[in-house]
């Protein structure tokens, strides 16, 4: 399963938020090295520099919601928000394989 998140920010002068090494960690140590989660946090930037999306991919025989529930993981989540709230980068979207779970304005 593919889950990616797109955000925009206001200028490239402004840092994308970066996980902390712990976290990385934890994740390598708890799914990519059990062959839950394939690829993590792949990035791709448009033609502008601004618009990030961030691709990861798990084995369709876990379920996400949970990792995604994993303390850590909403702890990282949090910093990520606090981070993207002070520098005015915007979540554009969520998707869940084919499926679009956030998308900015709707």
């Amino acid at each position: 399963m593919i889950f990616s998140k797109k955000f925009v920010r206001p200028s490239i002068e402004v840092d994308w938020y970066e996980p902390s090494a712990d976290f990385l960690a934890y994740v390598k140590e708890k799914w990519i090295d059990t062959g839950i989660c394939t690829s993590f946090r792949t990035k791709t930037l448009d033609e502008t520099q601004c618009i990030l999306t961030i691709t990861s991919e798990w084995d369709d025989s876990h379920d996400l919601d949970t990792i995604l529930k994993d303390p850590k993981w909403e702890e990282e989540k949090d910093k990520e928000v606090a981070w993207n709230e002070g520098c005015e980068i915007l979540l554009l979207e969520i998707k869940k394989g084919d499926q679009v779970i956030f998308e900015q304005g709707q």
